[in-house]
C-alpha cells in the first residue's frame, strides 16, 4: 500500500518541480540547471549541472548529476535517519532556537517606555508653560527618544516573527516525518520535497540538507 501511495504522489510531480533550486554547487552555491542532452537520439539524458560552472573566472569542479543518482541519494540517506531521535532534536530546535519569550517580555517593556514618552509629548502640549525655544527643544528630544525606541520595537517584532516562520516551518518538517514510513525502497517526490532543504554536490560527494 505504502509503495502504491508513492507512486500516485510521484504522478503529480514532474522532476522540474522536485528538483528546481534544491540541488546547488558546493563550490559556488549556485543552483544547479536541468539540461537535457541528446535531446533527439537514443542517447538522450537529462542532467542537472552547476549554472555558473563557465561563468566565473574559475571553472567550478563539480561535474554534472542525473535524477537516478539524487534520487538514489534521497532514498539511501532518508533510510539512515533514526526517525524518533530525529523528530526529537527537531522538538528541541523549536523549543530553543523558536522560542519568542525574551523577544516578547523586552517588547512589552520598550512599548510601556513609548506610551510614557507620548504622554510626555502630550503634557508638554498641555501645558505649553515654555518658552518656544524650550518648547521645541524638549519636544526634539521626546521625539528623538520616541524614534528610538520605536527602532528598537520595530526590530524585535521583526525578530519574533522571523522566528515564527521558522517556527510553522520546521512544525510542518516534522509533522511530514510522523507521518512518513520508517523506511522507503523507492523515490518520494513529496517527502523530497517537504524535508529536504537542498542536495549539495561536490567533486567527490553528495550531501543532502534536511531542513529543520
Amino acid at each position: 500500500m505504502v509503495q502504491v501511495e508513492i507512486k500516485k504522489r510521484n504522478a503529480n510531480y514532474s522532476a522540474n518541480d522536485f528538483f528546481t533550486n534544491k540541488i546547488v554547487c558546493g563550490e559556488c552555491g549556485s543552483s544547479f540547471g536541468r539540461r537535457i542532452w541528446h535531446s533527439n537520439d537514443k542517447y538522450r539524458k537529462i542532467v542537472y549541472r552547476c549554472n555558473h560552472k563557465y561563468k566565473n573566472e574559475k571553472v567550478c569542479s563539480t561535474g554534472f548529476v542525473v535524477e537516478d543518482e539524487i534520487k538514489e541519494l534521497f532514498v539511501n540517506e532518508f533510510n539512515k535517519i533514526n526517525k524518533n531521535d530525529h523528530i526529537k532534536n527537531i522538538s528541541f530546535v523549536i523549543d530553543t532556537l523558536c522560542d519568542t519569550t525574551i523577544e516578547k517580555a523586552e517588547l512589552e517593556k520598550l512599548i510601556k517606555e513609548k506610551e510614557k514618552v507620548v504622554e510626555k509629548d502630550n503634557k508638554l502640549m498641555e501645558l505649553n508653560s515654555t518658552t518656544a525655544d524650550d518648547f521645541t527643544k524638549e519636544h526634539e528630544k521626546l521625539t528623538k527618544e520616541f524614534e528610538k525606541i520605536q527602532n528598537k520595537i520595530n526590530a524585535i517584532e521583526s525578530s519574533i516573527v522571523a522566528k515564527d516562520d521558522k517556527r510553522a516551518e520546521i512544525e510542518m518538517y516534522r509533522q511530514e516525518l510522523e507521518k512518513a514510513p520508517k523506511k522507503i525502497a523507492e523515490f518520494d517526490s513529496v517527502l523530497f520535497a517537504m524535508l529536504v532543504d537542498k542536495i549539495v554536490i561536490y567533486k567527490d560527494r553528495k550531501e543532502v540538507v534536511w531542513k529543520g
